[in-house]
């Protein structure tokens, strides 16, 4: 878990306000951003809420990644962004929001709901939980950013689908396997699943479903499915 510590060294330099947080909610305030081509925190503060900040370190470059969340039914509604400290500013690397295919018939977009920094990863180092509004819908998909050849880019973390598996095949629970765009750049994707569970293993991203067909208020029968992190 990153400390008030562990990002007060990355913010030190950059906040001219006051930092509150409240539960998974952080707010911030008066930053300057490097890159003229981005959009300022400040900027994005009147139109977004933070969800969640994660700092950490790629061979010596100092990055934050942020999670917004629109107040407004802005477009998009959710975005994962990744900043770098640059000479003592903050500047956009890399933006992410996950359009779903149409014939998923989700009735609302999905949304950041938590971002895990990963270890023991040759090149994945950011998971993130995407959350899906709808009644009918219930838990939430894994997302993996990778880092390569100093690129940030989301990625498939796991081969096949994960919905044939024969553990969950049958529970009507299980939804197919899909893949998302980057709203920023249509040749990015990645594929997920909708689950009810997803925690960090120390190798693995472990992934909960109902093995089973029964209701929303009903007891369940989860199984864990662990996909190793090469």
């Amino acid at each position: 878990m990153v400390t008030m510590k562990d990002m007060s060294k990355l913010f030190k330099r950059f906040v001219l306000g006051v930092i509150i947080i409240l539960g998974l909610v952080v707010f911030f305030k008066n930053f300057s951003l490097s890159s003229k081509k981005s959009i300022g925190l400040q900027s994005y503060l009147k139109n977004y809420n933070v969800v969640q900040a994660k700092s950490f370190e790629i061979s010596g470059k100092e990055f934050l990644a942020v999670g917004f969340l629109t107040k407004d039914n802005k477009v998009p509604a959710s975005i994962l962004e990744i900043f770098q400290d640059k000479n003592g500013r903050l500047s956009s690397v890399y933006k992410f929001s996950p359009i779903v295919p149409k014939e998923v018939d989700y009735p609302s977009p999905l949304m950041v709901e938590e971002i895990v920094l990963l270890q023991n990863a040759k090149d994945k180092v950011l998971l993130t939980k995407w959350g899906e509004t709808g009644a009918d819908w219930f838990g939430t998909h894994p997302i993996v950013t990778g880092y390569k050849d100093g690129v940030f880019e989301v990625m498939s973390f796991y081969e096949g689908n994960l919905a044939d598996d024969p553990k969950i095949k049958n529970s009507s629970w299980t939804t197919k396997d899909f893949v998302v765009k980057n709203f920023y750049n249509s040749s990015e994707s990645a594929k997920t699943i909708l689950t009810q569970g997803i925690e960090k293993g120390f190798a693995t991203i472990d992934l909960t479903f109902f093995a089973d067909s029964n209701c929303h208020a009903c007891s369940h029968r989860p199984v864990t499915l662990n996909m190793p992190l090469k």
